[in-house]
């Protein structure tokens, strides 16, 4: 996209972009792309508290392929807005159903904890 920010996967999230007058697509490129589980396990030497997602429109993909099981991050910051300006609740719902409740949200972001990590912080 001319507006970098604004790079995706999603081929129908840059055309709505376009569509919409946000950016220009500017280059089409094949880009090999890997699950976040095979990232993790590559090069993290320990599992991270910390994950940000902000992928333009693949944000439900990630979530569902994730390894919950395996990984429990403390914190997830996560683009819950579309490329129409529109919340995605369901990126809520699932999050919620995981474990994880509403820290803070910008509209663009929500900051999700890990609620039992939360409940017991003062315990530590």
């Amino acid at each position: 996209m001319e507006n970098k920010t604004l790079n995706t996967f999603v081929e129908k999230e840059a055309r709505e972009a376009e569509a919409l007058g946000i950016s220009k697509i500017s280059n089409i490129i094949q880009v090999e792309v890997t699950t976040i589980n095979d990232v993790i396990a590559k090069y993290a030497s320990q599992i991270p508290n910390f994950i940000s997602i902000d992928v333009e429109g693949m944000q439900m993909d990630i979530l569902y392929s994730f390894d919950f099981h395996k990984y429990k991050p403390e914190i997830f910051c996560i683009e819950t807005q579309n490329s129409q300006y529109e919340k995605i609740t369901a990126i809520n719902d699932f999050m919620i159903e995981k474990g994880y409740f509403v820290c803070a949200d910008t509209y663009i972001n929500t900051i999700f904890v890990l609620k039992d990590r939360w409940d017991n912080r003062l315990l530590k």
